[in-house]
């Protein structure tokens, strides 16, 4: 039986609150979208930036595979604030462990990787990356459109990809959408975006206080929770805000999840 440890990328304010408006924290909510393509998968939560996380509690030699899920906290993957997670992606890749990382999991493993991480010069891509472009030919994305449209909420981009690594995707808004690492050992597959979310967390994202930055965003926020609840009903609002079938299709949209697993998880 495969054995993953997610990192909840969270701290306790922001994980209790998603708790308490979707009934699952990010790292729960990884979990279900990853058994939903390997149901055999035997699943363990670490949340470095709770109290009593000690490091020395995991060995990742242990673990098939590691997961960072992405993060909500105010500061970028290049503040010292972000050591535990360097120091995870460190252990993972000194054991030879396969490892993927969302949104801030992404931006945490580039920095540790000898990347770079800052604010987008594009600014905030919010519910929506649209028209994201496989690059090249890499397993990442097989199965993917020439452009697909996918779930995302970030500030911050992977602005210097690691050296020898391979950007996988791109969109007219983040250059570097999905890297990929593999060398001397080390295997990373990262991305951008949210494979893993649904409508009701974009929707608990842009409607969280402080961040519902307009009455449209926070009439945007209802509306993706009225499809999330039942988008046939709901058509006429799918087609407003562009919730497509890229999104809709829930097995499509976790397509990078399914790759990593079948090409570094579940491949015997």
């Amino acid at each position: 039986m495969p054995r993953l440890l997610i990192l909840e990328g969270n701290t306790p304010d922001l994980a209790l609150s998603a708790q308490k408006e979707l009934g699952r924290t990010a790292a729960q909510g990884f979990a279900e979208s990853l058994k939903a393509e390997a149901p055999n998968l035997q699943c363990e939560v670490a949340a470095p930036y709770f109290d009593g996380f000690d490091p020395d509690a995991y060995d990742l030699a242990a673990y098939d595979g590691m997961v960072v899920t992405g993060s909500g906290v105010g500061w970028s993957a290049e503040d010292e604030r972000a050591r535990p997670f360097w120091d995870m992606f460190e252990r993972a890749f000194a054991a030879g462990t396969p490892s993927f990382g969302s949104c801030w999991g992404m931006q945490t493993a580039a920095v540790a990787l000898g990347g770079e991480a800052k604010a987008g010069p594009n600014g905030v891509e919010r519910a929506f990356a649209r028209s994201v472009r496989p690059v090249g030919n890499h397993p990442m994305m097989a199965g993917r459109r020439e452009a697909f449209d996918v779930l995302c909420m970030h500030r911050d981009d992977v602005t210097r990809a690691p050296e020898g690594a391979m950007v996988t995707a791109t969109n007219d808004h983040t250059a570097i959408q999905a890297f990929a690492y593999d060398q001397g050992g080390v295997s990373f597959w990262g991305v951008q975006y949210h494979p893993e979310i649904w409508l009701k967390e974009v929707a608990h994202w842009i409607s969280r206080p402080g961040d519902a930055w307009s009455e449209a965003e926070a009439a945007k926020a209802k509306a993706l929770l009225r499809v999330a609840d039942d988008p046939a009903q709901n058509a006429f609002l799918a087609v407003k805000f562009g919730v497509n079938m890229d999104i809709l299709d829930r097995p499509y949209h976790r397509t990078e999840l399914r790759n990593w697993l079948r090409a570094k998880v579940c491949a015997d």
